[in-house]
């Protein structure tokens, strides 16, 4: 019964990383509200395959436990390799979003950014 359990625990898990995988080779959202829909599925897919790993409380003992195994780590690997570059996009439209802020803000009030006006210049070479 013990190892019925731990093979219904890897089925489960390799469903739910096939699931985030095949989610993660959608492209990001260019649309805010898509988006963030898009980071919500993978958040509560991430979520989920916690949970199952957490459950799984021994290692693979007959053949077919270790091929789903596997196959899990294999398709890990794909997984983490989209969510690093998702997440290096991420980033980047972050720090546009900040640059563009900073921007908005010098030009709303242009009097509140430290002046390089009136600055001493020494001619005299030392």
């Amino acid at each position: 019964m013990e190892g019925n359990s731990l093979q219904q625990a890897l089925d489960t898990l390799l469903g739910l990383t096939r699931d985030l995988l095949s989610h993660l080779t959608l492209s990001l959202p260019s649309n805010i509200e898509d988006r963030e829909s898009y980071i919500n599925e993978v958040e509560r897919l991430l979520t989920l395959r916690e949970e199952a790993i957490q459950s799984i409380n021994r290692p693979a003992e007959t053949e077919d436990e270790r091929t789903i195994a596997s196959e899990i780590l294999t398709l890990n690997q794909q997984v983490e390799s989209k969510l690093k570059s998702d997440s290096i996009l991420l980033k980047r439209d972050i720090d546009q979003m900040n640059y563009k802020k900073k921007v908005n803000k010098r030009y709303d009030n242009p009097y509140d950014a430290p002046m390089n006006e009136g600055a001493f210049i020494d001619k005299r070479g030392i």
